[in-house]
């Protein structure tokens, strides 16, 4: 059994010219016996590469576009072949006709549309990444978004041909209504993920393979939930403890879990887990940016003014790309002046892994209730859980 691309000869090869435009077909081979099926793609000789993922060459105008619609129609088949196993049946060439026929098989090369989902999902992820404009952490949570939908769309239309068309009011429902039951997802992630779902079908119509806008359906968000926030004094408390500090001998009570800073002399600088964890709470009150733009502050980013403690932070936002400047405080500078220490303008203020990678900010969260703990911040906080019709379910207390 195989599948695999080839063009449609009607002649000998040698009595083609490099210009001649040929159909490419998708053939399957079981039994001894084949099938052709037509994709109404065409191509000239000349572009044609052969039986690979991607069979027509970058010398056609058009190859993305075209290889997107043989590798949907190879896909519709895989899927038919999946389904007719799945049933308990031998899939021969006879069988797929017969499935190929129910499905009432499209010619989709004129209209561009109704491709199967997976191969687009994998040309926007594939485009995405190549984007040096889009910051590292808005692809991760896009490709996320889209693996979700995924997820589903394999659990509940297992071994079905699903068209990008499908993408519909209902299937927004539909996932909605799964999200909840099966996952527990707030309304504010169901949001973002029908939000990563939009910007593909916005790419969809920008590249014809949808003729139509897509409309995202409405998911009630509360915006009146209680901001979580540390108070003056608390703040204050946080900066004034000192002993999970390496240099302080009661560290070893709390944590022998330690971050290692690399210096422009070629010296290290040790710190514990839980005192840059800290230092990198309270630097990011002072300078109020989010977590992706706080592991990437280097000491350049700090702009003096007429003395080195009233200048300015200089950055610009890794979610909007926007520029900012926030004035630096006697708290951000103390620690600012701690981590910069002989250290060059272009390093990183907090430390890196031994990989070099910025600091986990799930790592930091794990370890921030361990810290208010230790420091003792006990002011109890209300959150509660929203249903998908925006009741409350229930009050979680931290």
């Amino acid at each position: 059994m195989g599948l695999y691309y080839s063009l449609n000869f009607h002649k000998p090869v040698k009595e083609y010219q490099k210009n001649d435009e040929l159909t490419v077909v998708v053939n399957y081979y079981h039994d001894g016996k084949k099938l052709k099926i037509s994709s109404d793609v065409k191509v000239q000789l000349k572009d044609w590469g052969g039986t690979s993922t991607n069979p027509i060459q970058k010398s056609d105008n058009d190859h993305k576009s075209k290889n997107i619609l043989c590798k949907s129609l190879l896909s519709e088949v895989e899927g038919i072949i999946h389904k007719i196993i799945i049933n308990g049946q031998n899939p021969e060439v006879s069988l797929i006709k017969q499935y190929l026929k129910q499905v009432e098989y499209k010619k989709v090369t004129k209209t561009r549309k109704d491709v199967e989902y997976s191969v687009l999902f994998k040309e926007y992820g594939k485009q995405l990444m190549e984007d040096v404009v889009i910051s590292h952490n808005y692809k991760r949570n896009v490709i996320n978004s889209l693996n979700q939908i995924t997820y589903f769309i394999k659990e509940k239309y297992n071994g079905i041909f699903f068209l990008v068309s499908n993408f519909d009011e209902d299937f927004q429902n539909e996932y909605k209504n799964y999200s909840v039951e099966s996952h527990q997802r707030n309304n504010v992630t169901i949001q973002k993920h029908i939000k990563h779902l939009n910007g593909f079908m916005k790419w969809c119509l920008k590249n014809r393979y949808v003729d139509y806008p897509f409309t995202t359906i409405k998911i009630p968000t509360n915006t009146d939930n209680e901001v979580i926030y540390l108070l003056r004094d608390e703040i204050e408390n946080l900066f004034h403890f000192t002993d999970f500090d390496y240099n302080s001998p009661n560290h070893l009570t709390f944590t022998k879990e330690y971050v290692f800073d690399f210096l422009k002399n070629g010296s290290t600088t040790t710190y514990t887990n839980l005192e840059v964890y800290k230092d990198m709470l309270l630097f990011g009150c002072g300078v109020g940016c989010r977590f992706g733009d706080l592991v990437n502050l280097r000491l350049d980013n700090y702009e003096f003014g007429d003395n080195r403690r009233n200048g300015y932070f200089i950055f610009r936002m890794e979610k909007t790309h926007k520029q900012v400047k926030v004035p630096m405080n006697k708290l951000t500078f103390e620690v600012w002046k701690k981590y910069s220490s002989n250290k060059k303008r272009e390093d990183f203020i907090f430390p890196r892994t031994s990989h070099g990678n910025p600091i986990s900010n799930q790592k930091m969260n794990e370890n921030l209730k361990v810290i208010g703990e230790i420091v003792g911040l006990n002011r109890l906080v209300r959150k509660p859980i929203f249903n998908s019709d925006n009741s409350v379910r229930c009050k979680s207390s931290n």
